[in-house]
């Protein structure tokens, strides 16, 4: 077997954060109108990330979307938040149950800002 021969040096190939550049997303008729970057991005983010199950669309990998409605609901929000570069933490969750509706608060921790946000889950 001949082994091809050359340079046994590596490149270091560094890592870049991806731009927050996105479609802005009208969730109220379904339309995309114009652009959304930074902080307001993140929020979009958010906001898509907690309305997908997880697995429930082909269209999507298994890093979109959210496993809320099989497991603890709070751990949940966090780990698919947390797939995204830009938020580097969740803080300050509270829960509380109303009938058969859970309402989240809780801090997004980002690399350009920080926000606070508010879902409501039906279990």
């Amino acid at each position: 077997m001949i082994l091809p021969s050359g340079s046994s040096q590596l490149l270091a190939v560094s890592q870049s954060e991806q731009p927050s550049l996105t479609y802005k997303l009208c969730l109220s008729d379904g339309r995309v109108i114009g652009q959304v970057d930074g902080v307001e991005a993140v929020k979009q983010f958010v906001n898509k990330q907690l309305r997908t199950e997880r697995f429930a669309h082909e269209i999507y990998t298994g890093r979109i979307g959210n496993s809320i409605y099989t497991s603890d609901i709070e751990s949940a929000v966090e780990e698919a938040l947390l797939i995204d570069e830009r938020i580097v933490a969740i803080e300050n969750m509270t829960s509380r149950q109303i009938k058969d509706e859970v309402e989240l608060k809780f801090t997004v921790v980002t690399n350009i800002g920080r926000f606070e946000e508010e879902v409501t889950f039906n279990v």
